[in-house]
């Protein structure tokens, strides 16, 4: 039989992202039956430049945030209709929780203060606080408000690329990954 200490130790890294995962699914869950409102009709519903790949690949010298739109498109195109966009934006939502958590854990452990088991429930707290903070909603359920959540999603990557590049010294990470992920967070909202 495996001793409680061992099953805890493999536990432990699962436990945590399936409670993030789970909050969000609570949090969020009844997204799925929002409707189009709103921006969403001049940005998606009336707009012929994000119904085909063609229509996207030709307004990409004119228009902005050709990022965003691609995964409007990418949705528009495969379906399944209104359902496919609050998959993607709950799923985006949900990546940068599990970022905010990755990356609060990561700052936060090495700390003289916190003991490691500090820093994991002080990274899991940030994560439950990012993940449940009510200026979130419109971000997850207007699907317009994916703009924000890609944006977020890309520059949070972009920031643990740099960290992990930090820290294993690697410049494929650092001069590659990392600035690649922020002009992705740039082609997604310009606030990045």
């Amino acid at each position: 039989m495996i001793s409680a200490r061992l099953r805890t130790t493999w536990l432990r890294p699962l436990i945590t992202p399936l409670i993030l995962l789970g909050s969000v699914g609570l949090a969020y869950g009844n997204a799925f039956w929002g409707a189009f409102q709103f921006d969403d009709y001049n940005v998606i519903v009336d707009n012929r430049l994000v119904h085909s790949w063609a229509a996207w690949a030709g307004d990409l010298p004119h228009g902005i945030r050709p990022l965003l739109k691609a995964t409007y498109t990418l949705n528009w195109t495969l379906g399944p209709g209104l359902l496919g966009f609050h998959l993607v934006n709950l799923f985006v939502h949900a990546l940068n929780v599990l970022l905010v958590y990755v990356l609060s854990r990561k700052l936060l452990t090495g700390q003289a203060a916190l003991s490691a088991d500090s820093a994991s429930s002080a990274a899991l707290l940030a994560g439950l606080l990012f993940a449940l903070h009510p200026v979130q909603t419109e971000a997850v359920t207007y699907i317009s408000g994916r703009s924000t959540s890609l944006m977020t999603l890309f520059y949070l990557g972009s920031l643990w690329a740099y960290v992990r590049g930090t820290e294993t010294e690697s410049k494929q990470w650092l001069y590659g990954i990392s600035p690649i992920l922020f002009v992705c967070s740039l082609a997604s909202k310009e606030v990045a």
